[in-house]
C-alpha cells in the first residue's frame, strides 16, 4: 500500500554548525527511529533488513521475518515508469544512529554527479537525506497482473512486492528530485535510474542513477486476489506488510 508522508507534525532536522538538530516535533512516539531491522516513520515500521539486496519498487520475493525481501526478480520498469513518486524527505542525523548503535557507514549516497560513500560523507560533515520513493497501487497491481511470471510468483503466500523505498541522498538530490513536475524510472542492470523533469520546461531534466548500494529502508506489500473458484485470477488489492506484522 502506498503510504504518503506528511511534512507537518512529523520530526525534521537541520544541519546547524556541523551538527543535526531537532528543531520541532508536534508528535510523540518513536518516530524516525533507526534500528538495524527497521526505520520507524509516520506511523510505518519499513524494512531495514534485506536492502543490502537493493530492492526496487516493483521487485518481488519471499519474505523472510529475520532478513526481509529475499528478491526473486523486478518488473519492467517500462510498465512503472512514469508512475513513480517522491513522497517524502529525512534529514539523516549521525547523533542519533550512534545513539541507538545503528551505523550506515557501509552505504552509498546518490550525488547529481556520481555516488558516494555514507562513511565519507559522514566524516566530512555532506548534508545527506532520506528521499521516499513510492507508486500508488493501482499502476502496481497493474504491472504485477501484466507480468505473467510476476503474477504467478505471487501467488505464494509468502510472496511480497517492494512498493516504497528509501535511498540515501545528498542535499542537491533531494531538493532536485523534490521540486520537479515529473518523475521516471530506469532499471539499468542493477541500477536505478531516476529523471526529473523540472517544473519550468518538460524539456529541462536531470538524470540521478541510485547506485545499488544506497537502498535505506523499503515496504513490502502482499496480494489480495480475484478468485474463480478456488483459483487466484488477478490481483486486486496489495495491503502493506511492516516489519513485526506476521
Amino acid at each position: 500500500m502506498t503510504k504518503k508522508i506528511s511534512y507537518f507534525g512529523l520530526s525534521f532536522l537541520i544541519l546547524l554548525a556541523g551538527t543535526f538538530v531537532a528543531v520541532s516535533t508536534a508528535s510523540a512516539g518513536p518516530d524516525g527511529k533507526i534500528s538495524k531491522r527497521s526505520f520507524h516513520y509516520n506511523n510505518y515500521k519499513y524494512w531495514r533488513a534485506g536492502s543490502v539486496n537493493a530492492p526496487k519498487i516493483g521487485s518481488y520475493g519471499k519474505k523472510k521475518k529475520s532478513t526481509g525481501i529475499d528478491i526473486h526478480s523486478t518488473i519492467s520498469s517500462s510498465n512503472i515508469s512514469s508512475k513513480v513518486k517522491e513522497s517524502g524527505v529525512y534529514s539523516i542525523s549521525f547523533k542519533k544512529l550512534k545513539k541507538w548503535g545503528v551505523s550506515i557507514d557501509n552505504l552509498e549516497y546518490a550525488d547529481t554527479k556520481a555516488s558516494g560513500s555514507v562513511k565519507k560523507a559522514r566524516k566530512t560533515n555532506v548534508n545527506l537525506k532520506l528521499l521516499y520513493l513510492t507508486i500508488d497501487n493501482s499502476p502496481l497491481i497493474n504491472a504485477l497482473n501484466k507480468s505473467k511470471k510476476a503474477k504467478e510468483f505471487m501467488k505464494k503466500s509468502s510472496s511480497r512486492v517492494v512498493s516504497s523505498i528509501w535511498v540515501v541522498v545528498s542535499a542537491k538530490v533531494a531538493e532536485t528530485i523534490s521540486s520537479a513536475a515529473n518523475l521516471s524510472v530506469d532499471y539499468s542492470g542493477s541500477k536505478m535510474k531516476v529523471k526529473a523533469s523540472a517544473k519550468t520546461s518538460s524539456r529541462t531534466s536531470t538524470e540521478i542513477t541510485i547506485p545499488t548500494g544506497a537502498v535505506f529502508a523499503y515496504m513490502i506489500d502482499k496480494a489480495k486476489w480475484k478468485k474463480k473458484g478456488l483459483k487466484k485470477t488477478s490481483i486486486k488489492a496489495l495491503e502493506d506488510d511492516q516489519v513485526g506484522l506476521k
